[in-house]
């Protein structure tokens, strides 16, 4: 009987030295699913942030296109204007710059839009629009 004994504990030993390497491995596991739904997270805020950017800019890029029209219908001689919106106008934490420009064209003129949003030398959106509009 006594012999019995000592297998059975040897073997109960073994079994026991493999559950930290068993308890390792799990953690591992459970830190690099935990690692990829952060990078996940990350780059879904950064993609959410990017298209919050491109709206802002196609919004003012439009708004600088009417502002064009309205300026062009009472001034005649209206030839654009570098239009600052301020952190304050936008009210985004960021400004942005149109580049508004009124070009002579066969019986109409054609106005150009730049917007470049958020001022920023190396995350910025561009956003450019175009029209003909006939003098009135």
């Amino acid at each position: 009987m006594t012999r019995w004994r000592q297998t059975a504990n040897a073997r109960r030993f073994r079994h026991r030295g493999m559950i930290l390497p068993i308890v390792m491995v799990g953690l591992l596991v459970v830190a690099l699913i935990g690692a990829a739904m952060a990078h996940t997270v990350l780059l879904q805020r950064r993609w959410a942030r990017h298209w919050e950017q491109e709206q802002q800019a196609a919004w003012l890029a439009d708004s600088a296109l009417q502002r064009a029209q309205t300026r062009l219908a009472s001034e005649g001689d209206y030839t654009g204007e570098t239009w600052n919106v301020s952190v304050d106008q936008l009210q985004t934490g960021f400004s942005g710059v149109a580049i508004i420009r009124v070009e002579p064209g066969d019986g109409a003129k054609r106005i150009v839009i730049e917007v470049t949003y958020p001022v920023h030398p190396v995350h910025r959106i561009l956003q450019r629009r175009e029209k003909n509009v006939k003098p009135t």
